[in-house]
């Protein structure tokens, strides 16, 4: 079982993602912004981090750029209604393993989870 943090500004949307977790039966962190989940990633150290792209004051290509120079190896899956290439590549640069779009497919998620976890 895993621990898995979920770092979204929406709550509507951590919920959904939660229900999807749950029924995989892993642990899980949530934080509602980038600074907070520094934090908990520091903290918890989960064994993976769901991350929106857009959130304030801390976008999610802005904590994977404090991640990576902190040089913490957590593999991070970035989620996002919509990014374009040229961010998906700065960000897949930064260490984001994988995308996944909302709203959140079930069973894609669930094989990223399978897959890294």
């Amino acid at each position: 079982m895993a621990t898995i943090l979920i770092i979204d500004d929406s709550a509507f949307q951590r919920k959904i993602i939660r229900d999807i977790i749950e029924a995989e039966s892993h642990n899980i962190l949530e934080a509602s912004d980038g600074k907070e989940g520094l934090e908990m990633i520091i903290d918890q150290k989960p064994d993976l981090i769901l991350l929106d792209h857009t959130m304030p004051e801390k976008t999610g290509r802005e904590l994977m750029n404090d991640i990576k120079n902190k040089e913490i190896d957590i593999p991070t899956i970035m989620i996002t209604a919509d990014i374009q290439e040229g961010s998906r590549q700065q960000s897949m640069d930064l260490g984001v393993k994988a995308f996944i779009g909302k709203p959140v497919n079930e069973e894609e998620l669930k094989k990223l989870i399978r897959q890294y976890c």
